[in-house]
This record gives structure tokens, C-alpha cells and sequence, in this order.
């Protein structure tokens, strides 16, 4: 029997395997030039979004209260309209209401701004009063800053005496016993 064919399959499926293990990082190369997604992210700040829309809203019902004051009440028209006798024949009870209702919602849009005045007013006083806590918090914490670095400045120039003076006695020592030693060896001689 011959093994050139067992042998030639061997050899195809070898080459084959190199090939895809030669070409596979390949395509992988070809896949990472590819430009990738750009996400783009932003950053909202919780209470900004909501004090915006609440600003919103008070927007809105300013312009629907100023839409409202701008429209002409089609009521008390009806009257105008009417002839002088005919007012004069309508009891004084019905001539009223219209200019009561019209008072009311004038009272009522009176109201609502003095409330929202109020709310206004309410707002700025809290966020004068936080702007100050952080100012106070602020330099409470700058005052702490400066102590804490000032105590470890004396601390160190502490230190730094201290090692000086430790040196001049070692100095002073070591001097005083090359004294000694030379003064022992003068009168050992002598």
C-alpha cells in the first residue's frame, strides 16, 4: 500500500489550519480599523432640571393668565349692547353678577400673583440663605486649613530645631572627645 494519499491529506489539512490561523487575526485587524460609535453623553444636574421646569410652568400659567386679561370678556359686551331701557327694565340682582364674577376673576388673578410673588420672594431668601451657609462652611473650612497648616509648620520648624541642636551636641561631643583623645596622647608622650 502507498501513503502518498493519506500523506497529501495530512499535508492539505495542515495547510488548511495554518491558513485559517493566518488569516483569522487578520480580519480581526480589518474589524478593529473600523471607526467605532461615538456616544455623546451629558451631564444634567437634578435640581437645575427640575427649578427650569418649574420655571417652565410658572411661565406657562403667566401666559395664560396674560392671554385671558387680554381677551375681552364677551359678557359684560352683552350688556353694553343692550339698550338703556333694557337694563334699566333687568333687576338690579342680574346686573351685578356679571361685575361680580368679572371682580372674582380679577381677585383671583390678583391672588395668584401675589402668591407667586410670594413664592419668588420665598426662593430667593433660601438661595441667598444656602449661598451664605456655603460661604460660612467656606471660609470655616479655609480658617481650619490654615490652623491645620500653620501647626504643622511650627511643628516642623520644632523638628528641624530640635535635629539642629541634637547636631551641634553631637558636634560639641565629638569635638570634645578628639580633645581628649589628643590631650591624652600629648601627656602620654610627654
Amino acid at each position: 500500500m502507498s501513503y502518498f494519499f493519506p500523506v497529501l491529506l495530512a499535508a492539505i489539512l495542515h495547510l488548511s489550519i495554518l491558513a485559517v490561523l493566518f488569516i483569522s487575526p487578520f480580519k480581526e485587524l480589518e474589524q478593529s480599523r473600523e471607526l467605532p460609535r461615538h456616544i455623546q453623553a451629558q451631564m444634567y444636574d437634578l435640581k437645575k432640571l427640575t427649578t427650569a421646569l418649574q420655571k417652565e410652568k410658572v411661565k406657562a400659567k403667566d401666559k395664560v393668565l396674560d392671554k385671558a386679561e387680554k381677551e375681552p370678556i364677551s359678557e359684560p359686551k352683552k350688556e353694553i349692547e343692550k339698550k338703556p331701557e333694557e337694563l334699566e327694565k333687568l333687576p338690579e340682582e342680574k346686573k351685578e353678577e356679571p361685575r361680580d364674577e368679572n371682580k372674582e376673576r380679577e381677585l383671583q388673578k390678583l391672588e395668584k400673583a401675589k402668591q407667586r410673588e410670594v413664592q419668588k420672594k420665598t426662593l430667593e431668601k433660601e438661595l441667598l440663605e444656602k449661598k451664605q451657609a456655603v460661604k460660612k462652611q467656606r471660609e470655616i473650612e479655609s480658617k481650619r486649613k490654615l490652623a491645620a497648616k500653620e501647626k504643622a509648620d511650627k511643628a516642623a520648624l520644632l523638628k528641624d530645631q530640635q535635629r539642629k541642636e541634637k547636631e551641634v551636641k553631637r558636634k560639641k561631643e565629638a569635638l570634645d572627645t578628639k580633645k581628649k583623645a589628643i590631650a591624652e596622647k600629648k601627656r602620654k608622650q610627654l
